[in-house]
């Protein structure tokens, strides 16, 4: 053991020596700013704050119990703005920051800032309390017969739920907070008093009822300012036994696709015509007019009736498949035009031209967040609707670029990627790409990126 332990220490004073001989260029600067008050709604100048406490935190990376990078920050100086709210760090070193500001009477901040030479900025602080409210009314999208006036009906008992990203908090204890309220009978929600950490910043709002399509917007927010946010909900009418088969079995974007689809509520001597595929972001849609008029005098031996529908090839992605249908109306007789909602028939999966399946298929039972990298998009998939934000980080744990930040839908999304939005050339070969759902890490990924 003796024995083992000197040849271990003799390689660490050997490692320690050879990086002492290795000499790192280092660029000095200085990061320096102001801080102000955020007067709105008031009509005034801002006045500078002092006193505050300023703090200068490096950035870093750290390795967790999962073997996973991921990005921290350490102290490294601390100032206290002057009478005139200034405050400066003038020995710095180019790299990425995080800047903290407190104050007893203002909202805190946290500012990230990749600096490559000397820096100035000037920090806007709302006053603490400071809030906001949020309304609107939640309608159902018109349906029935066409051509008639179109009158919006409100939706009671809707979950109106409000995400705000707590990132430019300082401290954040979370990362997302959210806000969660129920319509009225006339369809009518508010949230009196959101917080307002800094003017202007975004939030989500969404609207999700059983038996509707959840609608969500990005907005911002502002100090005892109401922003408005009202949805239009599309109904969405599930048929279990309606089914549609898709060949080939594990498609990729290179192939041609055949719908073959079952309908139960048809006779078999239901006719079909104008018969159409349609593909709207992850949502495919089979178009057809039918015509039950020989159902009358056929005698049918096999239940339901089926047809099928040829589409081109589509992107790589998770797809629902919809049926609309519509009366077949001969040119000669007035047919009574009506509307029907369209109807959930099944789901897909679109492998990547490459023939490699993305890592998940997200099902009843399997429900799986992944990250699946192909070439210069990234294959994003969520189990449940949410708050999702995808950031490339080097290996330091400096934040490069924000990739996305959003509400996702459940299912699989496509993010491009490009060397553009990862990085400039001066970026290292190798870059972290975190994907965090609903404010917890959910993977993360190495992706290459040529200088």
């Amino acid at each position: 053991m003796k024995n083992v332990a000197a040849l271990l220490a003799s390689i660490v004073l050997a490692f320690t020596a050879a990086v002492a001989q290795v000499t790192i260029p280092v660029t000095a600067v200085s990061i320096s700013g102001t801080v102000f008050d955020d007067p709105y709604p008031m009509r005034r100048a801002s006045m500078p704050i002092p006193g505050t406490k300023v703090g200068l935190w490096r950035q870093l990376a750290v390795l967790n119990s999962a073997g996973t990078v991921l990005p921290d920050s350490v102290r490294i100086d601390a100032a206290v703005t002057d009478a005139s709210g200034k405050f400066s760090f003038p020995s710095a070193t180019a790299g990425t920051y995080l800047i903290t500001v407190d104050d007893s009477g203002y909202n805190s901040r946290s500012i990230s800032v990749y600096v490559t030479r000397d820096t100035s900025m000037m920090i806007l602080l709302v006053s603490a309390g400071a809030h906001a409210h949020v309304a609107g009314t939640v309608w159902q999208a018109c349906s029935g017969v066409l051509g008639m006036p179109c009158i919006l009906s409100a939706v009671a008992g809707c979950t109106v739920t409000v995400v705000k990203d707590m990132s430019v908090a300082s401290p954040a204890p979370v990362l997302v907070q959210s806000f969660t309220a129920v319509t009225n009978t006339q369809g009518q929600y508010s949230f009196d008093s959101i917080p307002v950490t800094v003017n202007g910043e975004r939030i989500s709002v969404s609207a999700g009822k059983t038996g509707f399509v959840v609608a969500s917007v990005d907005t911002s927010i502002r100090n005892t300012t109401t922003t408005t946010v009202n949805f239009t909900l599309q109904g969405t009418v599930s048929a279990p036994h309606d089914t549609v088969y898709v060949l080939p079995l594990h498609p990729t974007a290179l192939d041609s696709l055949t719908f073959t689809l079952v309908n139960t509520e048809h006779c078999c001597a239901t006719v079909y015509s104008s018969k159409m595929v349609t593909v709207n972001d992850t949502m495919m849609f089979l178009s057809y007019a039918y015509d039950d008029s020989l159902c009358s005098s056929v005698r049918c031996f096999v239940a339901g009736s089926q047809t099928d529908f040829t589409g081109k090839p589509v992107a790589a992605g998770r797809y629902s498949i919809y049926k609309e249908e519509r009366f077949y109306c001969p040119p000669t007789v007035n047919c009574p035009m009506i509307a029907f909602a369209p109807v959930l028939v099944g789901r897909i999966t679109v492998a990547p031209g490459s023939g490699v399946l993305p890592p998940q298929r997200a099902t009843a039972n399997h429900a799986v967040t992944g990250m699946y990298l192909a070439g210069t998009t990234a294959w994003v998939t969520v189990p449940n609707s949410g708050r999702v934000t995808l950031r490339a980080y080097d290996l330091r744990g400096a934040l490069v670029r924000e990739l996305f930040s959003g509400w996702m839908g459940a299912g699989t999304h496509r993010v491009a990627l490009s060397t553009t939005e990862l990085g400039s050339p001066a970026a290292s070969a190798l870059l972290l790409l975190r994907l965090v759902v609903d404010g917890k890490e959910s993977v993360a990924r190495t992706v290459a990126v040529s200088r």
